[in-house]
């Protein structure tokens, strides 16, 4: 039989808890299916549903009691492994606030006014500051959870020190000291943009201490995009880049469109060999098609595949699976839940859906999507890079300012240090012009 608690005191506070990890009060129904939908995103094993957080919010009578499964759900959002132990650590509240754990206290350390959401408001003192509370808090492997409202802190954080365009080594080696916490920080937040400066060392730092092939392929990926994006031959880069045939489950769709796409591109460029370079197109397209099938899990996420197979699509001038992958965005959107719609993912696709319909010749479109898209409103471990084709799109497309575009274009390049990247949108830019 289920273990039943009443409603008390205790359960209020683990209630006020909530609402403060979740970033408002909950006082409506509409709150209820918001916090619901965090939830599950957080552990889709262990959702609540709406009606079993109105009871627990009060919002309507409840003569039931909450069941262990609720309340174990609840408490591991705001950072426990279970009810009981958000129970023991209320116990010890009583007699001092610092034996709370520190990533209980984080909410109310950490908390912001909307406008320090920016990271470009954040000093790199106070970046810094974060990145070593999150070090602190989450240093046991065998404890490691984040919350949404954590991954947030942090996520804003690394974007604040990667806009910079440095890294404190002091701060990195620290995270070198904990492999879980360095495979979390470069799995989630890869530095894209600084291939050219750190972003190679740490790479290989995290190569250095991979346990499976998986991790080595998502590693020597953002590897190869750092050398072709800085310029370097493809006989510097296929050597070292992993051969993915058909798509598999097991292998993150983001990492085999890199890794397939960069491939690709290469094969096609150097032409050392028409037959591979068909096998490898072959099974990109036959991915873009069946990218449901194969990987149902990211199914409703990110778009993984065309978000990274774009660009290597689009570099390559290949027009036909330019289109499978713009079709697989629209697609993509017109079933994505509107809960989990992210600002920062819509702006990098539609970046994406400019050059898709330049290619495609579908000017009025692009020109629609280039006029709503809200630019440097967005965080992106890419946004130096993508910075380069939002203002290439825009030397093509603005009857104003060219010259403007076409000076920060070449700004960018010089920052990223990115020339490969350079040299292959101006011959796109020249093609589309003539």
């Amino acid at each position: 039989m289920k273990e039943r608690i009443n409603r008390s005191e205790e359960l209020m506070r683990l209630g006020d808890e909530v609402s403060e990890f979740v970033g408002f009060e909950i006082t409506c129904t509409r709150d209820c299916e918001v916090l619901s939908d965090e939830l599950r995103s957080f552990d889709g094993r262990f959702p609540v549903s709406v009606s079993t957080l109105r009871r627990f919010f009060g919002l309507i009578p409840s003569e039931s009691q909450f069941s262990s499964a609720t309340l174990n759900s609840l408490a591991r959002y705001v950072g426990c492994r279970s009810f009981r132990e958000w129970s023991e650590r209320q116990r010890t509240d009583t007699t001092s606030p610092t034996a709370r754990p520190a990533h209980a206290l984080e909410p109310k350390k950490l908390s912001v006014n909307p406008s320090m959401d920016n990271p470009e408001n954040w000093t790199k003192e106070q970046a810094e500051l974060k990145i070593k509370e999150f070090i602190r808090s989450h240093s046991d492997p065998d404890n490691f959870q984040l919350t949404a409202a954590q991954f947030a802190k942090v996520k804003h954080a690394m974007f604040a020190l990667y806009q910079r365009g440095t890294l404190d080594m002091g701060l990195w080696l620290e995270f070198t000291k904990l492999t879980h916490l360095k495979e979390f920080i470069l799995e989630h937040f890869p530095p894209l943009d600084f291939m050219n400066s750190f972003g190679q060392p740490m790479m290989e730092e995290y190569i250095r201490t991979a346990d499976s092939p998986l991790k080595k392929h998502f590693a020597l990926g953002v590897i190869a995009s750092g050398k072709i994006a800085r310029g370097e031959t493809w006989q510097e880069v296929l050597p070292i880049l992993p051969s993915l045939s058909k798509p598999k489950p097991n292998v993150h769709p983001l990492v085999y469109a890199r890794n397939t796409g960069i491939r690709m591109l290469g094969l096609k460029e150097t032409g050392a060999n028409a037959q591979e370079c068909k096998s490898t197109r072959e099974n990109l397209m036959w991915a873009l098609n069946h990218s449901d099938d194969v990987w149902p899990r990211w199914l409703h996420q990110s778009c993984y595949l065309a978000f990274n197979l774009s660009d290597w699509a689009t570099l390559a001038g290949d027009l036909e699976m330019i289109e499978a992958c713009r079709n697989s965005i629209v697609e993509f959107r017109q079933k994505q839940d509107l809960y989990h719609r992210s600002r920062d993912i819509d702006c990098v696709l539609d970046i994406r859906m400019i050059w898709h319909d330049l290619m495609l010749g579908n000017i009025e479109s692009a020109n629609a999507t280039i006029e709503r898209l809200q630019w440097d409103q967005f965080q992106s471990m890419e946004s130096r890079t993508l910075s380069i084709w939002y203002h290439a799109a825009q030397t093509i497309m603005s009857r104003d300012d060219v010259t403007l575009h076409r000076a920060n274009f070449n700004h960018y390049v010089s920052l990223t240090g990115y020339k490969g990247f350079g040299k292959r949108i101006q011959r796109l830019i020249d093609n589309l012009q003539l």
